[in-house]
């Protein structure tokens, strides 16, 4: 491909994503998340946006695993800070009650200090992380995917389709090319799923005359 075609597809073309790009938008800070909306919602790329049925579909099945994962992944890590500073609490008063008649260290910072602990340990047991997306409440990147890809998805294969479909899967498996025959492994639909996708892809970009990326 010419750099000249390439640019013309960056500039013109229609994009697409991953399953993964979305779910991966729950392990990212609000700060990248916000970044990643404003990207798509800027005036030379919001109507270039395009979501394969498919994709939508796992991301909406898998959307709430990932998020319960996540969830368990801060938690675990919120819950060592909780126990860290409980330590650095017990370490920092144990210094104060052993030095003499606190000489050497000043009792009013010693209270302050406990006192920004308790409140941080309050914070902490006080944050029930991720619980409202798990329960598809509050959701903001659900429903701003919603917001961004709204009358932008693919309409889902119909039986005709998908008998077609299956029937180039096979064909791509018996002569090892991608996308399909990588996924024979894979068990029941999602054996399926890259060809259905490339399919999809392949449909945006007939209708719309344009390159996909």
């Amino acid at each position: 491909i010419s750099d000249e075609t390439i640019e013309k597809m960056l500039k013109n073309g229609l994009i697409s994503f991953d399953t993964n790009i979305l779910l991966n938008l729950y392990s990212k800070s609000d700060e990248n998340v916000n970044d990643f909306f404003e990207t798509l919602e800027n005036d030379k790329v919001k109507s270039r946006v395009r979501l394969p049925y498919h994709i939508a579909k796992k991301f909406i099945n898998k959307r709430k695993e990932t998020v319960n994962n996540e969830m368990n992944k801060v938690n675990t890590v919120m819950g060592k800070n909780k126990e860290t500073l409980a330590q650095l609490k017990e370490i920092i008063n144990q210094s104060f009650d052993s030095s003499i008649h606190g000489e050497n260290l000043d009792e009013e910072n010693i209270e302050k200090f406990n006192e920004d602990i308790e409140k941080a340990i309050k914070f902490i047991d006080s944050k029930d992380f991720l619980k409202d997306k798990a329960k598809n409440t509050n959701d903001s990147i659900f429903e701003k995917i919603g917001e961004v890809f709204d009358d932008k998805i693919g309409e889902k294969l119909d039986w005709n389709d998908f008998n077609l479909v299956k029937q180039k899967w096979e064909n791509r498996c018996d002569l090892y090319i991608p996308p399909g025959y990588a996924d024979y492994e894979e068990e029941g639909f999602d054996k399926f799923s890259g060809l259905i996708v490339w399919e999809e892809l392949i449909k945006f970009s007939k209708e719309s005359k344009k390159d996909m990326i």
